[in-house]
């Protein structure tokens, strides 16, 4: 079975900046293809068109297949776009969006997508971050902290044949004695890291209100006891030209 990746960036700004792609395929867990490429720079540049540049790489080398796949990504739009449960609302996007399904109608019968959160998908956010990372573009939305590119892309490349990435060692020295991770909070009902007290889940009372370039947190936990809060990378998302259909209906329910 097939199972392939992508991802999107768009740095320094978003949307407006230099946006970039990566995908990689996999066939029984043994990478067979993987590529990145730059999408351009400007006002017609965001992230979502990052996003469905790197899908439609994937479709287009999918052309050649016979076999079934399971494509994985962590753009919510894409993937309940193509799939057709989300409408399209004439962003930036759009007409990536109309090459992308142009792509994957010949082949529906043997495509499946998956959403999955963005720290599940780190191959191809550090393939994506390359390509603007090699042309000396400066991060500001999700700056790289990487201190030997080309070494942690080999590590990141040997992960992809478990289908996940595993943590890289950032330290410069090779064998540096690492500390031990902090244990994570992703779900309701965790002990807080502080106090052990459960942590709640907690969501904004109204949206946001939109800032290009910006992000939010969908939701985050707090410990009801020393009030200490936990982001989850996951529940992370982007502001663009482009705001899913629910989000906007909420903007307008609350008269934005």
């Amino acid at each position: 079975m097939l199972e392939a990746w992508f991802d999107g960036c768009c740095e320094p700004t978003n949307p407006g900046g230099h946006a970039a792609w990566g995908a990689v395929l996999l066939r029984d867990g043994k990478k067979i293809w993987e590529d990145a490429g730059y999408c351009g720079f400007g006002s017609k540049m965001s992230n979502n068109v990052a996003e469905y540049s790197g899908v439609a790489a994937i479709l287009e080398r999918l052309q050649r297949e016979e076999e079934r796949c399971l494509i994985r990504g962590d753009s919510k739009l894409v993937i309940m776009q193509l799939q057709r449960k989300w409408k399209i609302n004439g962003g930036l996007y759009a007409p990536f969006w109309q090459r992308a399904k142009a792509l994957y109608e010949p082949i529906r019968d043997c495509v499946t997508f998956e959403w999955v959160p963005r720290d599940e998908n780190a191959i191809c956010d550090l393939l994506s971050k390359g390509v603007l990372h090699d042309r000396g573009i400066k991060f500001r939305i999700q700056p790289l902290t990487l201190l030997d590119f080309k070494r942690q892309s080999g590590q990141l490349a040997q992960a992809a044949k478990s289908n996940a990435a595993e943590p890289v060692q950032t330290s410069g020295a090779p064998n540096a004695v690492q500390k031990p991770a902090k244990t994570r909070i992703l779900e309701e009902g965790q002990p807080c890291r502080h106090c052990s007290t459960p942590v709640v889940r907690r969501t904004h009372a109204k949206p946001p209100k939109h800032k290009a370039g910006g992000y939010y947190f969908s939701y985050w936990f707090q410990c009801p006891k020393c009030k200490a809060l936990y982001m989850v990378e996951s529940a992370k998302k982007f502001f663009d030209n482009e705001i899913d259909e629910r989000f906007q209906q909420a903007l307008e329910l609350d008269g934005s």
